[in-house]
């Protein structure tokens, strides 16, 4: 599906993946917005049920466990 897909890098292992998305070009840019917002200190005025996490756990593939960064929303045309 095309669409904008929420980026995250793992700082542990170094692998960037994807979790989660949405089709709608509005709500990315909104869900963008408010994690920037989020992460400067500032209360978001619209909350999104699908809102990205600014840090999410990683598995990594050797076993370890990681904390990963939102990069952003990424689109693309086929997933």
């Amino acid at each position: 599906m095309k669409g904008h897909y929420m980026t995250f890098r793992c700082r542990l292992c170094g692998k960037t993946f994807t979790n989660g998305g949405t089709g709608d070009e509005w709500t990315a840019r909104k869900a963008m917005a408010n994690a920037a917002l989020a992460a400067s200190g500032i209360e978001p005025p619209t909350k999104l049920e699908n809102q990205p996490l600014m840090h999410e756990t990683h598995c990594c593939e050797d076993g370890s466990f990681g904390v990963a960064d939102f990069l952003g929303m990424k689109y693309r045309e086929e997933r």
